[in-house]
């Protein structure tokens, strides 16, 4: 549509190609093209080099969790020690 004045009419008259025109229009789309791959290339850089930092960043914070934590608490020790367990059955809170 933007294009039509450049061009000079449509590309079509009747049945007929204008080949000067359909050309020119080619070779403009082309341009177009080679912006809109360069433009794609680059988020697609953008995008990977993203994930790479956020994927080195939650291993360097799984690390750091880890590390911090020292001990780390498993389901056998959380149960109640059998001290704990006879302490409370003396005490009358566990029948």
């Amino acid at each position: 549509k933007n294009m039509l004045p450049r061009l000079g009419g449509y590309l079509v008259q009747g049945p007929h190609l204008n080949l000067e025109r359909v050309e020119t229009f080619i070779q403009t789309i082309g341009e177009y093209e080679d912006q809109i791959f360069q433009k794609r290339m680059r988020e697609l850089r953008r995008q990977k080099d993203r994930l790479q930092r956020q994927k080195q960043q939650r291993a360097h914070e799984k690390g750091r969790r880890g590390a911090s934590r020292g001990n780390t608490a498993s389901a056998s020790s959380a149960e109640p020690s059998a001290a704990y367990f006879a302490a409370s059955m003396a005490a009358g809170e566990v029948r």
